[in-house]
């Protein structure tokens, strides 16, 4: 890219309600980030860029973002999450996620059941991503920013959208654990349509009181159902035969006040010519 782009961001950060409804038990609450951002020595065609907008068409970098928060509970080991999205750029509410958590399955502590739309199981990000977590503007490299993308090969990662499937996670003193389900792949949820489905999960362990390290993969198709129609598909070939493999580690450390993440992410996969999932 042209030129610097230097900027100075402050992001302020509330909690919008929080009220329960006693009969009900409905949870409503919610978050509020904004930033402002001014750049120097940009071109007008930087500014107007969509080099690193999401599938969506979002901007990492969106000034104004709002989540609001309805959390219930359906009975003594089933809640319900609800999560709406309000971004700058996407200029309307969108549900974010929505799913049920059952506890405690068959009585055993160590497993637990979630069923809806929810962040894929790869990484530690998704946990992270909310503004009261993630003080950045933007997001990691690896989730979202798409300039390094060539012609033969998708995102790696893609946290903006969730998918749609069944997880069975938990935890004991020494690890935690995530296997799920999912419609759509970890670079695409748009792949939803197509009739195949992603396999991913991650385990984690804690060494020490400081360390926290985790493996994370996932393997699926990540081609949407058009993806079929472009002309230079491969004829003897569905969107199923083409799937993503990635395999991530992450680490995080903790000291004094200060944390430290770390991830990394090697994703392999065929690709028909130059076939790409649309936005």
């Amino acid at each position: 890219m042209k030129g610097r782009r230097p900027f100075v961001a402050i992001t302020v950060l509330c909690w919008l309600y929080s009220a329960p409804f006693a009969e009900a038990q409905i949870d409503l609450s919610g978050t509020l980030d904004i930033g402002y951002k001014q750049d120097i020595g940009a071109d007008a065609d930087e500014r107007s860029s969509q080099i690193n907008s999401s599938l969506k068409g979002l901007s990492p970098f969106s000034l104004v973002r709002s989540r609001i928060f309805a959390d219930a509970e359906v009975s003594e080991n089933v809640n319900a999450f609800t999560t709406i999205l309000f971004d700058q750029g996407l200029e309307h509410f969108d549900l974010e996620g929505a799913y049920l958590i059952f506890n405690a399955v068959s009585g055993r502590e160590s497993v637990n059941l979630l069923a809806g739309k929810m962040a894929t199981a790869f990484g530690t990000f998704a946990s992270r991503s909310f503004g009261t977590l993630n003080p950045l503007i933007g997001t990691p490299l690896l989730y979202q920013y798409f300039s390094s993308v060539h012609g033969s090969r998708v995102p790696a990662i893609y946290d903006a959208c969730w998918n749609t499937g069944l997880q069975v996670f938990g935890s004991t003193s020494a690890l935690t654990y995530a296997v799920a389900v999912t419609k759509g792949a970890l670079s695409n949820p748009a792949a939803s349509d197509n009739d195949g489905a992603q396999f991913v999960g991650r385990l984690g362990i804690q060494p020490t009181m400081g360390w926290k390290l985790g493996l994370s993969g996932a393997y699926g198709p990540y081609l949407q159902a058009a993806a079929a129609e472009d002309a230079d598909f491969s004829v003897d070939k569905s969107v199923e035969d083409f799937n993503q493999l990635a395999i991530g580690i992450d680490a995080e450390y903790a000291v004094w006040h200060c944390e430290f993440f770390s991830s990394w992410c090697a994703t392999s996969g065929m690709c028909p010519t130059s076939v790409m999932p649309s936005a």
